[in-house]
């Protein structure tokens, strides 16, 4: 971009006209062209690429190193709040509904209780099932989790996520303590950090044979050389978690946004099943009776997650995993009439299609890339790569304006 803050234009000399009055062009026309325009092309995907980061830039860094801590939430959990790590010992587990009655019994200030999740099928790191509420305190949004000891059917106590270092990273991550304006925010960061990423490698993507000099750092290279280099070398390393983390963070925060893209390859499908109109059948459907019909064919796989309806029309949505299924991975989701105890509704995991297969799976991918302790490693390092890439991109810029 020129001083005057326009862009260059493509220029070629009287003798070089293309196409000529034989209406052809000169081969070393025709390359002085195409590399112009490169030129141009480069030259606007630098400036996208620079007023993306730094408008988005400090946004993705408190993500990103939110998201690093996070790599630590399981231990923080287990020593700030054991509870969460209950284990009942053998034993078969009571009713659904024991655990609810239990929770409301001891806490009725945050009834009625609509959510339950089985172990590790929330955010924040568990081992035992929770009864999760939003709740208010001092006119703030609280998230109140309630460990049950399933065997007894006992809720164990009452823990504010907030209260817990690992809780409030998982909340700050989210929506960075500003509720639905905070996941709009990670969201569109989210979004921009991904097109940044994109016009990034375009513009790091070296010439033939210089591959191996772009994954080191020159040597003897300083101010804005070094710069350059701090900022490029590790996204040429981390460039591919990176690009994954983005994308699973954005589908998981908006995968409104996402469906329709992921559409185009493979059918998503929405599922809204609606009760039956109160008074339809004699005997409402009660939490057991919604947990066995959904476990009817399917006694060998165990609870991920149970949702009351919010409105009078919604169904009852249970939730299953194979035992040594991944807990954050989607399962059969079986919808139940409210009001009269029959099934609506099974979206299992043997028919969904590809793209809904691939949406089941972006929170284990956006946990450990797929990979355990090494993609915690990585996740690790990609967090704190964005912090990194923000202030030396801001250096480098502050540098190259003087």
């Amino acid at each position: 971009m020129l001083p005057s803050g326009h862009l260059p234009a493509l220029h070629i000399a009287p003798d070089e006209q293309c196409p000529n009055r034989h209406g052809t062009c000169r081969m070393d026309t025709t390359v002085k062209i195409k590399r112009a325009r490169l030129g141009l092309l480069r030259t606007v995907l630098r400036q996208v690429h620079l007023w993306l980061g730094l408008s988005a830039g400090l946004f993705l860094a408190l993500i990103g190193a939110s998201g690093a801590l996070l790599v630590f939430a399981e231990p923080l959990v287990k020593w700030q709040a054991p509870q969460l790590y209950h284990d009942p010992g053998p034993g078969e587990w009571r009713p659904v509904s024991e655990w609810i009655a239990s929770a409301e019994k001891k806490y009725p200030e945050l009834g009625p209780l609509k959510f339950v999740y089985g172990p590790g099928s929330i955010p924040m790191p568990t081992g035992a099932p929770i009864i999760f509420t939003i709740g208010k305190q001092n006119g703030h949004e609280r998230h109140v989790l309630i460990p049950v000891d399933p065997v007894k059917g006992q809720a164990l106590d009452k823990i504010y996520a907030e209260d817990t270092l690992a809780g409030l990273l998982v909340i700050f991550h989210k929506e960075l303590l500003a509720e639905d304006v905070g996941i709009l925010i990670v969201a569109i960061a989210g979004l921009v950090g991904l097109v940044s990423v994109l016009t990034g490698i375009y513009l790091w993507w070296p010439r033939p044979g210089r591959w191996p000099m772009a994954f080191r750092f020159r040597r003897g290279a300083r101010g804005v050389a070094l710069l350059y280099d701090l900022h490029s070398v590790p996204s040429a390393w981390l460039m591919l978690p990176l690009a994954v983390t983005l994308f699973s963070g954005l589908y998981l925060q908006k995968p409104g946004w996402i469906d329709p893209i992921v559409s185009l390859a493979s059918e998503v499908r929405e599922i809204q099943p609606t009760s039956s109109a109160d008074g339809a059948c004699a005997n409402p459907t009660s939490i057991d009776d919604a947990v066995a019909l959904a476990k009817k064919g399917r006694e060998d796989q165990v609870l991920r997650l149970l949702w009351m309806p919010l409105s009078k029309s919604g169904a009852i949505k249970v939730e299953l995993r194979k035992r040594d299924s991944n807990p954050r991975a989607e399962g059969t989701e079986v919808y139940v009439d409210r009001n009269c105890p029959r099934v609506l509704h099974v979206s299992a995991v043997e028919s969904m299609t590809t793209g809904e297969y691939v949406r089941g799976w972006m929170w284990p991918l956006h946990a450990n890339l797929l990979l355990g302790v090494p993609g915690q490693a990585l996740l690790f390092l990609v967090g704190m790569l964005l912090p990194a890439l923000f202030v030396t991109g801001l250096l480098y810029w502050l540098k190259t304006r003087r």
